[in-house]
């Protein structure tokens, strides 16, 4: 059976396209092969979060251990999408390497990319534990008994950037959070 574009309704099609052919060119197994990183990357961070909030609900002071990972977690998040931007502007240079097929400046910028991923996430985390005081403040966290909530649930979040900013790289610099 042939799939065809038609040019017009009384015009032969302008494209013929065997359903083999089509079949060939568009497989499952490469649709998923591609979109693999994106797939870990959306929802990596949702089922975290979920299995997270689900720990400190069972825990005694829930209400407190809720709203510090809450704080804590969007203060994060913020710097990571922050960050993303040069993510994105480093991915177009991919795009511009690619499309005019500079092969070995290709590969040199996806390194480019994944390397300024990883030192932006080491950086933002560095940023923010050595302006924990303030941040905390700024957060109402700085007073008993957040605030030592706050000092142990912080270094944990600050472990996810620098992984998080990679797997954007490595994604494409996109943030839909």
């Amino acid at each position: 059976t042939d799939m065809s574009v038609p040019a017009n309704n009384n015009d032969e099609p302008l494209v013929r396209i065997a359903e083999d052919d089509f079949a060939k060119a568009v497989s499952l197994c490469a649709i998923l092969a591609a979109s693999l990183p994106s797939i870990v990357n959306n929802a990596a961070q949702p089922i975290a979060a979920a299995l997270q909030l689900g720990l400190l609900g069972h825990s005694d002071s829930a209400a407190q251990r809720v709203a510090v990972f809450s704080a804590v977690g969007a203060a994060v998040t913020f710097v990571a999408n922050i960050s993303n931007f040069v993510i994105v502007v480093t991915m177009s240079r991919v795009g511009h390497a690619l499309g005019a097929k500079r092969w070995a400046a290709l590969g040199r910028t996806v390194w480019t990319v994944l390397v300024c991923a990883l030192v932006i996430g080491l950086l933002s985390a560095l940023v923010l534990w050595l302006g924990r005081r303030p941040l905390l403040s700024a957060l109402s966290l700085s007073r008993p008994p957040l605030d030592d909530l706050a000092e142990s649930y912080l270094p944990v979040a600050l472990l996810r950037l620098p992984p998080l900013l990679l797997l954007r790289g490595a994604q494409g610099g996109v943030a839909r959070r």
